[in-house]
């Protein structure tokens, strides 16, 4: 077999590989939902968020902290200086009848997160979720800051 063959043979194959490829990604199923959450625009009656020092955990869902003993409780797992600010700004914010004051732990870094987006349904049985910007990489900082989002929905 010559030099010009076998070329023409690993091209032929990349070629047919590409293609098949191609073929089997077109027309993938919309049922499957998007792979980002879906932001939905919801009327934001107030939001703050709040950061202090101190290491946390980022939630999964934003929890409803209307009644205050719900936001002793919720932020009981919260660094000390974290949770005082927490507090101190959620009893500060006015929640209209029928909205709800929602809470969560949306970054631990070096930053405070600057905003967040909504995603989920409101009310009180739907499932909430704040999503803060991700952070720069390659920060060095000498203590970590938890951001807390308040928001009124």
């Amino acid at each position: 077999m010559t030099m010009t063959t076998s070329r023409t043979r690993i091209l032929l194959t990349a070629l047919l590989l590409a293609i098949f490829a191609t073929a089997t990604a077109c027309g993938e199923d919309e049922a499957d939902g998007p792979s980002s959450p879906t932001i939905v625009d919801v009327d934001v009656v107030a939001q703050k968020i709040v950061s202090a020092p101190g290491a946390g955990t980022v939630g999964d869902q934003a929890l409803d902290v209307t009644d205050p003993a719900d936001l002793r409780g919720w932020s009981k797992a919260l660094p000390a200086p974290v949770r005082q600010q927490v507090r101190q700004a959620a009893q500060a914010m006015q929640v209209p009848e029928g909205r709800h004051l929602y809470a969560q732990v949306v970054r631990v870094g070096c930053e405070t997160a600057p905003s967040i987006e909504i995603d989920g349904g409101t009310g009180k049985n739907s499932a909430v979720r704040f999503v803060a910007p991700t952070e720069a990489p390659n920060i060095d900082c000498i203590t970590a800051l938890t951001s807390v989002a308040l928001v009124v929905l």
